[in-house]
């Protein structure tokens, strides 16, 4: 009858549900809605909850069985019961204040040329950074301070918070500088330059990672993983952790 039908169709992973949460910075990547889209096209009866975490948040749930899956940026800690994928690696671009003394009065061509090429990392010793730290990133931003330091500089750190759209706005109200993933870059265009970050060892980089349930991942979640693996352009299964 009509409940083993409909068993049928959840095995299949057509129907059922999908749990998915994510974190405010991956989903200002294009991809992530493209995904969520394309998974909604591809099967319109599965029901999804969507839900927004930072990414120590969406960790715990999925590791807790509370959610099938987490879009964040780098990992932050390894829970037993979560396995993830890395969908791709974008750069991060350094984001300061349009009227910050390092840029203010430099002609329209200076400044375009400026876009493309970056400011090295050691012109900005003696700036405050306001970073995003665990519990929701330390993965991107433990990366920018040992690049810092090998810059010769220990980074001052004027703030740290808990999102990356509140550390934009931090730098759009003139409180510091940060580095962003590249896709974020269209935010607050007219009250944040942003550029390239020159010479950084360790090279700066943010993923965008999926957390997923490692234990009985339901063919809704199975089917969730593939098409957005497909979409990134990573189809096979390749890398470990």
């Amino acid at each position: 009858g009509q409940g083993a039908h409909r068993a049928a169709r959840v095995a299949r992973g057509i129907d059922g549900t999908l749990a998915l949460g994510f974190t405010s910075s991956a989903a200002a990547h294009a991809l992530i809605p493209r995904i969520i889209r394309a998974y909604r096209e591809s099967y319109p009866d599965v029901e999804i909850a969507i839900a927004e975490d930072n990414a120590q948040g969406l960790t715990q749930r999925v590791a807790e069985g509370r959610l099938d899956i987490g879009i964040l940026r780098a990992p932050v800690s390894a829970p037993e019961g979560v396995t993830y994928h890395r969908l791709l690696n974008e750069a991060m671009l350094l984001a300061l204040p349009s009227n910050h003394r390092l840029i203010a009065g430099i002609g329209e061509e200076s400044l375009e040329s400026l876009e493309r090429r970056g400011l090295p990392l050691a012109t900005l010793a003696d700036e405050h950074f306001i970073l995003v730290r665990k519990p929701g990133a330390p993965g991107m931003y433990a990366n920018l301070l040992d690049a810092c330091r090998h810059a010769g500089f220990e980074p001052r750190v004027a703030f740290e918070v808990d999102r990356m759209l509140t550390n934009l706005s931090l730098v759009a109200a003139g409180a510091g500088l940060s580095a962003v993933p590249a896709s974020m870059t269209e935010l607050h265009r007219s009250s944040i330059f942003y550029c390239p970050i020159l010479d950084a060892r360790p090279r700066l980089a943010a993923p965008i990672t999926l957390a997923c349930r490692a234990f009985n991942p339901s063919p809704a979640l199975q089917n969730f993983i593939a098409l957005a693996r497909q979409l990134a352009g990573r189809p096979q299964r390749r890398d470990r952790g």
